[in-house]
């Protein structure tokens, strides 16, 4: 299962981990999804916030931590959510959203 953690509140942070094991590897369509929206995603926060957002990219592993709190950055991330839970709603069983503090 991808498991995906968000703070939007005064620390704006996203941690992405797992697999979707929604199919075979590299046949998931979850995990392709999943794949798509961040790699869309880390291209804007580098070319919009450069030193801004630390972004961190290991196997199985994505971690996002904002350096501002500016209300741009807050609304692209917001989006990233919003197209991490479209996914949620239709594969439940295959990707967890929760917010921490």
């Amino acid at each position: 299962m991808v498991k995906v953690e968000f703070n939007l509140s005064n620390n704006y942070s996203f941690r992405v981990t797992g697999h979707a094991e929604a199919g075979p590897y590299g046949q998931d369509l979850v995990c392709a999804a999943v794949t798509g929206i961040m790699s869309g995603m880390l291209n804007v926060l580098d070319a919009r916030y450069g030193d801004e957002v630390a972004i961190v990219v290991n196997e199985n592993e994505i971690k996002i931590n904002a350096n501002t709190s500016s209300q741009e950055m807050f609304q692209d991330l917001e989006t990233l959510l919003l197209q991490l839970q479209t996914l949620e709603l239709q594969y439940p069983k295959n990707i967890n959203i929760k917010e921490v503090h």
